[in-house]
């Protein structure tokens, strides 16, 4: 049921002589990651490029890659996992029973707002409004597309598009299937591809939310709070059921619907917003840095532990689509926004653990095994009957990392370089031209 993207950071903090380091307006490659040109007052200067799925950002002491987010990443991705791996293996299903592991999808809609936001507060050019879209679709559709395509592939009687699949296939190839609050459109064909659709959606208003942010941050939050305050009005007054294949529901207003996503997402915004004003100068020691990485851990935890607790403890005074709403995505706001403002900064052991190339790597391939592992859930169950053993699951985890990782290698990385090359070739020619005619 879930998204995922990889996220791209570049900005500017003091470096480690205490000379300050002021970051100039920050510019959107053609392939819709950007660049950063640092300048120091002695008048020298480092360019930074970045590419769609590495998170960088200087820290006080130094100029670097915040890989703990990367890292993290693989993590809510992998929570994701096993919450959907929960009907095929039993044992998972008991074993984390009661936690809401669906809120690790709030995660990644915090931090696409946070890195976004981060990277391109100054977009509002056409031209690199145009290059941001198709980075943006070039990064998501292909491999969207690949899941579907396996889908139909692998097993035709059950996904093939006929007449009656026909709307829900032509929903999902547009990536505008969780536009339709209704189960059979936005769990149609891959399930958790309707968190990219939701992304598309967020990405596509993004240039105006920014404008928005940018004059007044109340202006953002009026809108975000309209919007979900809005959507849980309509839902009581339809009177919706939490979940139906053939009708509008709380499943699909609340918590697949845009509109509602908009408070993750804007989330995210505003914490960057703070980042960039204030908690990338902040210098902050190696032990409360891990006391403070460690209790991030612990609240998030325990909020997921909690989160059905607390729903019906508050039903009778929120109602039955608030208490869902808050359950499945409002107490996990508090938990995403600390552990994107804690990890940034990247000051204690544990972030300085996530820095290794392993957690990197893995979170690099994230994205991938988000949108294989219910492919390869489905055709385990339905085609090859599979047992719900232990040993089967950590079979079909190290098929899915392995298939990530060729997903990555030979769809991600060329699609991403196609959107550069095609941006760079037909959106900034003219630009190219005249400089070299000047």
């Amino acid at each position: 049921m879930n998204k995922l993207e990889s996220p791209t950071l570049t900005e500017a903090a003091p470096n480690t002589s205490g000379a300050q380091l002021v970051a100039t307006k920050s510019d959107a490659e053609p392939d819709g990651s950007a660049t950063t040109r640092i300048s120091t007052p002695e008048n020298t200067s480092q360019e930074v490029s970045v590419l769609s799925n590495e998170i960088q950002v200087p820290h006080a002491a130094h100029r670097g890659d915040i890989k703990a987010l990367t890292a993290l990443r693989f993590f809510g991705v992998f929570w994701v996992v096993i919450d959907h791996s929960q009907g095929a293996f039993g044992w998972l299903a008991k074993a984390w029973e009661g936690v809401a592991l669906c809120q690790a999808v709030t995660f990644f809609f915090v931090l696409s707002g946070f890195v976004l936001t981060y990277n391109y507060y100054n977009l509002h050019e056409p031209k690199k409004i145009i290059s941001f879209y198709i980075g943006r679709w070039a990064r998501l559709w292909p491999i969207h597309m690949i899941g579907i395509a396996l889908l139909i592939g692998l097993m035709p009687g059950i996904f093939k598009p006929t007449k009656d699949l026909m709307p829900m296939f032509i929903a999902n190839v547009a990536l505008m299937q969780s536009a339709i609050p209704i189960l059979k459109y936005f769990y149609s064909y891959n399930a958790p591809s309707w968190s990219a659709s939701t992304l598309i959606i967020l990405y596509t208003a993004f240039p105006a939310l920014l404008m928005l942010l940018r004059r007044s941050w109340l202006a953002l939050a009026a809108v975000t709070i309209g919007g979900i305050v809005g959507s849980i009005g309509l839902a009581n007054y339809l009177n919706v059921p939490e979940a139906d294949p053939l009708a509008i529901s709380s499943l699909g207003l609340l918590y697949v619907s845009p509109v509602s996503r908009l408070v993750d997402f804007a989330v995210g915004m505003f914490a960057a917003v703070a980042y960039r004003n204030y908690l990338r100068f902040k210098q902050v020691g190696v032990v409360p840095g891990t006391m403070l990485e460690i209790g991030t851990l612990v609240v998030v935890s325990y909020i997921a532990a909690n989160s059905f607790k607390w729903r019906y403890a508050c039903m009778d005074w929120a109602g039955p689509h608030a208490s869902y709403w808050l359950q499945n995505c409002g107490f996990a706001l508090v938990g995403c926004l600390l552990l994107v403002a804690v990890f940034s900064v990247e000051a204690g052991l544990l972030s300085k653990a996530f820095r290794h190339k392993v957690w990197f790597f893995l979170g690099e391939i994230s994205f991938c095994m988000y949108v294989l592992h219910t492919v390869f859930l489905v055709y385990g169950k339905q085609v090859l009957h599979m047992d719900e053993s232990p040993a089967t699951f950590i079979a079909y985890i190290a098929i899915l990392m392995v298939s990530a990782y060729v997903m990555y290698r030979f769809v991600e990385q060329p699609s991403r370089n196609f959107a550069r090359n095609f941006t760079r070739k037909h959106i900034y020619r003219s630009e190219t031209l005249s400089k070299g005619e000047g």
